[in-house]
């Protein structure tokens, strides 16, 4: 769970997890292409989930691989068969790696100059 977002971030139920995720990837097995691609709304619609738990369920499916080359769009979601397309996602994930990691940065060096002035933490 992410501090802060404990109700969207929660560990999937044994429903979601036995009921909604197979029935999630089957729908999103038929996503092949970028033409194919079923927007978030699109998946809560057809098995009537909220988009957060729609979200948690594609981070179950990717972090334990059961759909490989599963991208993200401004389209929605499909599955990718293309090397380069495939590369260029992976070069996006870096890049948004990179953007937290200098936020996360900016934030240490703030707290920093918090605790070395004595304000309280």
């Amino acid at each position: 769970m992410l501090i802060g977002f404990e109700d969207i971030t929660k560990p999937l139920s044994k429903e979601e997890i036995d009921v909604h995720v197979p029935q999630i990837c089957a729908t999103l097995r038929l996503a092949i292409g970028k033409d194919m691609a079923i927007s978030n709304k699109r998946l809560c619609e057809m098995h009537g989930l909220k988009d957060a738990r729609v979200r948690a369920m594609i981070n179950h499916i990717r972090h334990n691989a059961l759909i490989g080359g599963l991208i993200a769009s401004r389209h929605g979601y499909y599955i990718s068969t293309d090397a380069a397309e495939v590369r260029n996602y992976l070069r996006s994930l870096n890049q948004r790696c990179s953007a937290i990691s200098a936020t996360r940065n900016s934030f240490l060096m703030y707290l920093n100059s918090l605790e070395s002035k004595g304000a309280s933490v």
